[in-house]
């Protein structure tokens, strides 16, 4: 123990006011919701297998996105390119389920819920801590992947010869909306788990 902590820690050195510098030092610690909440960013990303996960989740959408696009074009088809746009969204949502139920079943198996819970003894504060944490995460993975995927497939279909539509309003809906679906794909992994 460093002479810093001797003087502080009740099991160190008994220097007068220890106890009650130490007693201060745990009174100022409250757990709050925001302290759970960046406790929870930092589980999410210490991992690199979360990075890594949702790399490759966007890294498929896209080239499901290009596939379906060249697909379409040597069929002659003429859907909308947004709907070229959302092809590959499946396999962003597999990526998220598997981070999601990964974030939940490594505490468990490691131990640390059991830190967690002394920590903030109430259940549903952990949780929310949790579901704020991922639905941020995915909803900003969801609205590039989506946002990629659209340049992708504008690019292709007025590369093919077509006409694309970019009415702002759609556009947004649909970066916005496919974001959500993300998000709300990850929480609802996560209360399954």
């Amino acid at each position: 123990m460093t002479r810093v902590t001797a003087d502080i820690h009740p099991g160190g050195k008994n220097t007068p006011g220890a106890h009650a510098a130490y007693r201060s030092m745990m009174t100022s610690a409250h757990i709050t919701p925001m302290r759970l909440l960046h406790a929870e960013w930092i589980g999410l990303f210490s991992l690199r297998f979360n990075g890594i996960t949702f790399l490759i989740g966007g890294m498929l959408a896209l080239v499901f996105v290009l596939l379906a696009c060249l697909d379409w074009a040597s069929d002659g088809a003429k859907p909308p390119f947004t709907d070229a746009a959302t092809q590959g969204f499946p396999f962003a949502q597999y990526a998220v389920v598997i981070v999601s139920v990964a974030l939940f079943s490594r505490e468990h198996a490691s131990g640390s819920l059991r830190t967690q819970f002394t920590a903030a003894p109430r259940r549903v504060s952990i949780l929310m801590a949790k579901a704020i944490a991922l639905f941020v995460t995915t909803f900003i993975l969801g609205f590039v992947v989506a946002a990629f995927s659209l340049v992708v497939s504008a690019l292709m279909y007025t590369q093919g010869g077509r006409n694309v539509d970019l009415d702002a309003p759609q556009i947004i809906s649909l970066l916005a909306g496919l974001g959500i679906l993300l998000g709300l794909t990850s929480v609802l992994s996560l209360g399954i788990t």
